[in-house]
């Protein structure tokens, strides 16, 4: 009971559905941009709920946001909360997150402009995380940028669901645009989905 309490309490949407996956393996060449490159794939499939299911490859430039910064923040020894290196080759240790392309309003459109500038494409967004290491073996991590730019490959490959929509809704808890899942189908509540598992 306490376990379907928490649930209750600690997942803001859920959906539990069986569902058609259509699934893409990708190969970016060299100099492609990672993030654009995985933006424009999603919006021209229009694809809805979005998953990365693995990555393999190497960048010859990495752009990330680091954890924790707001636009304008400076960590303690006087960077920014982006770091970007050029000098260096990195491997690709890991790439996570969901991407989705929707239909917005041309509201909506100016606020996500200016809240990702660096994304090109307003009708998609990703929330992508991704790990590098140098030729030292040192990870770093955080949010993809676009600037993350291909060595020799990046092997992708990417997964949909046909039966969820992504999208971003204000979250009072986090105080970001988080993660909101519905169905493009059958609308189940938190309730149907503990009914389903318990």
């Amino acid at each position: 009971i306490s376990l379907i309490k928490a649930m209750k309490t600690d997942i803001s949407s859920a959906i539990c559905c069986r569902s058609q996956l259509q699934v893409a393996s990708l190969r970016l060449v060299p100099g492609a941009d990672l993030k654009l490159t995985l933006l424009r794939f999603v919006r021209e499939k229009k694809w809805k709920a979005v998953c990365i299911v693995t990555c393999v490859g190497s960048l010859r430039a990495v752009n990330i946001r680091l954890a924790g910064y707001r636009k304008g923040d400076v960590v303690n020894n006087g960077e920014s909360q982006f770091w970007y290196d050029d000098s260096q080759n990195f491997e690709i240790v890991s790439l996570v997150g969901t991407l989705e392309s929707s239909t917005i309003s041309k509201v909506e459109e100016d606020n996500k402009l200016q809240k990702n500038s660096d994304i090109d494409f307003p009708d998609v967004y990703g929330h992508i995380h991704i790990s590098i290491a140098d030729s030292k073996g040192l990870v770093r991590g955080g949010h993809l940028m676009s600037g993350c730019i291909v060595y020799t490959t990046a092997e992708v490959m990417l997964m949909e669901t046909d039966t969820m929509q992504f999208s971003r809704r204000p979250c009072n808890m986090s105080g970001y645009d988080e993660l909101y899942i519905t169905s493009r189908e059958v609308v189940s509540s938190i309730d149907d989905i503990i009914k389903m598992i318990t």
